[in-house]
């Protein structure tokens, strides 16, 4: 599924929105803070008590999708905008909130990379954020 989704968006003919899956990958991945040996979603610390759920949630992307395929949608993922403000239609995967959207906004470090999207990384891995109409890129 994973590879026609990537394909009809890479082709134009399809947009998708980041879900929680998508996210929970890309946060399950990266050492966090870089060099702790820490996760920002832990799956390693049996010290830890959500290191068990969260590896176990994760279980199925982590043995279907293995190696270079792996980074590959990792990578892909991160472009994979949070919501779409197409005009008169807004996607999001789960709950439109304007005021979580601005809090979104605010708390980003905008690197802008076209004049509608910017990246942003708080303690969470780097996401793309991309709106039609965004105010601030």
């Amino acid at each position: 599924m994973l590879e026609v989704a990537k394909a009809m968006v890479g082709a134009g003919s399809a947009q998708v929105v980041m879900g929680n899956h998508e996210f929970k990958a890309l946060s399950y991945d990266p050492e966090w803070p870089a060099g702790s040996g820490k996760y920002a979603r832990p799956h390693d610390d049996p010290d830890d008590r959500r290191w068990a759920k969260n590896t176990k949630q994760h279980a199925a992307f982590l043995e279907q999708v293995r190696g270079a395929d792996r980074r590959r949608y990792l990578e892909w993922f991160a472009t994979i905008p949070l919501w779409l403000d197409l005009g008169e239609v807004h996607v999001v995967h789960a709950c439109w909130h304007d005021d979580s959207i601005k809090l979104v906004e605010n708390a980003a470090v905008r690197a802008p990379r076209s004049p509608n999207c910017s990246t942003w990384w708080p303690p969470v891995p780097k996401v793309t954020i991309c709106t039609t109409l965004s105010r601030h890129c």
